[in-house]
């Protein structure tokens, strides 16, 4: 298996300020879907997973770019880091015990394996999504109805649109 990190740019849209991190997620969903058409059949599978928004040093380091609506959706959205490695760990883990049990033969589940070819079945590409619009819908009414996640990263107000003090 071969696990491909989507991120900010991946789905097309421009990645301001981040052009050279967005330009190299977007080439990855290219590679990502031609390695799988050209595996495809086999034993290999070329997957996808996309973590959804991670509160790392890059989008700490944008404080400023994103206006009070900017923040307000970092705060709501953005998981930490050991969160997003969590659920990406679950779901690789049951992604390939499901498809090394039905390459045995087993029963049930979802047809991720294809025909066996060569004594072992063939791997079916996929994509995996941590942070789903049911999940933004879940926290965006968390936030607005119990105020949940407010300041969470950083300070709403628009006095922080303001560029810090260089020391």
């Amino acid at each position: 298996h071969v696990f491909n990190l989507l991120g900010a740019g991946s789905d097309g849209n421009a990645t301001r300020k981040y052009a050279a991190y967005g330009h190299t997620k977007a080439g990855l969903v290219q590679l990502t879907k031609t390695l799988a058409g050209e595996v495809e059949g086999t034993a290999v599978g070329v997957h996808a997973i996309s973590p959804g928004m991670v509160f790392t040093e890059l989008l700490s380091s944008g404080r400023y770019a994103f206006g009070s609506r900017g923040r307000f959706f970092v705060n709501i959205i953005a998981e930490p880091p050991a969160f997003a490695a969590e659920k990406i760990v679950d779901n690789v883990r049951a992604f390939i015990l499901e498809t090394r049990d039905q390459s045995e033969g087993a029963a049930g589940g979802t047809s991720l394996a294809l025909p066996p070819l060569f004594g072992r079945a063939a791997t079916k590409s996929a994509t995996f999504e941590v942070f789903t619009p049911a999940a933004a819908l879940y926290k965006l009414a968390r936030r607005l109805v119990l105020g949940e996640g407010k300041d969470r990263y950083y300070r709403e107000a628009d006095d922080e649109d303001k560029v810090p003090p260089t020391v």
